[in-house]
């Protein structure tokens, strides 16, 4: 590493600090009209160089070595401590980035172990009433393809970051999470739900949050979980306020929900169930437009008509 260093005396001549070049880069002068930038690690000066000095408050954090004598063994001592002592602050500098990699990377390790756990939670809770199997799968390509494709308009380029896209794809998998805490009575029923039973069921949404929000109080600052709470609270909202639990309406549903609403009724269109047939990839494309700005937000609807078929794909490939 090398090191710029000032002098500052009204002597030049008589400078000799027995630095190699390849150490420090030297730089003396008798008055600071003569520095053109102030990037120094360290100040050396003498008498006249110390009432230079205290007139410039740009020393003020950087080392300093007075010595009378700019040319003397205990000056050339006490710089062999400082390059010593620099030398080693940057080997300790080095060690801490190396640790903070480290760190950086165990956590990611963990991060990664926390997701696959809530993820095995959420295959869990679908398992119970999914005929389907592969539906978590299929829900996180279809909402990363719906993200990316949004991304594109000028609108959401601001919301939907590298990082949105990313959790969306990880979140979306808890948006029946709360299932678990409905009794298989009104889950697995093979007809019709009566009211009570509906409403009933309509409290997965708030279980699943409420779970959610649980975790995310204990865990704190996880942008995942953050997501995958509105996703489990709001994705059964309406375009045109007449979902739940809320009935929150137009933008006031969270962005992250209203992509997800799509895709889960694109798989449930697609899917075989005990009371119906599955439907084909262009009826349930068609079913999807028809919600255009009553349903769905209008925009996410654009969004899905030009990535249609890469849904269709994704459900071939993903699809058991």
């Amino acid at each position: 590493m090398t090191n710029n260093i000032l002098v500052i005396t009204d002597d030049k001549g008589r400078v000799e600090l027995g630095i190699a070049e390849e150490d420090a880069n030297v730089v003396i002068v008798s008055s600071f009209d003569e520095v053109d930038e102030f990037n120094f690690d360290l100040v050396i000066f003498d008498f006249y160089g110390f009432n230079i000095a205290k007139t410039d408050d740009r020393i003020i954090n950087i080392p300093v070595i007075f010595a009378d004598e700019l040319d003397s063994i205990d000056l050339k001592v006490r710089l062999c401590n400082f390059f010593e002592t620099e030398n080693l602050k940057q080997t300790l500098n080095d060690l801490n980035a190396e640790f903070e990699k480290k760190l950086l990377e165990h956590i990611k390790l963990i991060d990664a172990m926390q997701m696959e756990t809530i993820f095995s939670l959420a295959k869990l809770a679908q398992s119970r009433d999914d005929d389907t199997g592969k539906h978590l799968d299929r829900v996180k390509e279809f909402c990363y393809a719906l993200a990316i494709e949004l991304s594109k308009k000028t609108k959401f380029q601001e919301v939907i970051t590298e990082e949105f896209i990313e959790n969306i794809r990880n979140a979306s998998p808890l948006h029946d999470i709360g299932k678990v805490a409905i009794t298989d009575l009104i889950l697995l029923k093979q007809g019709k739900l009566t009211q009570e039973e509906f409403e009933t069921m309509k409290t997965h949404t708030v279980l699943g949050y409420d779970t959610l929000n649980e975790v995310d109080s204990k865990f704190g600052d996880n942008t995942f979980i953050q997501m995958g709470k509105v996703i489990a609270r709001s994705h059964h909202e309406r375009w045109d306020g007449t979902g739940y639990p809320d009935k929150l309406k137009g933008e006031e549903i969270p962005l992250a929900a209203r992509i997800m609403s799509i895709a889960d009724v694109y798989d449930a269109l697609r899917a075989r169930r005990a009371y119906k047939e599955p439907f084909s990839h262009e009826k349930s494309c068609a079913i999807i437009m028809e919600g255009k700005g009553n349903q769905f937000d209008p925009d996410i609807i654009d969004a899905f008509s030009n990535v249609q078929e890469d849904f269709d794909r994704i459900y071939k490939r993903l699809n058991d």
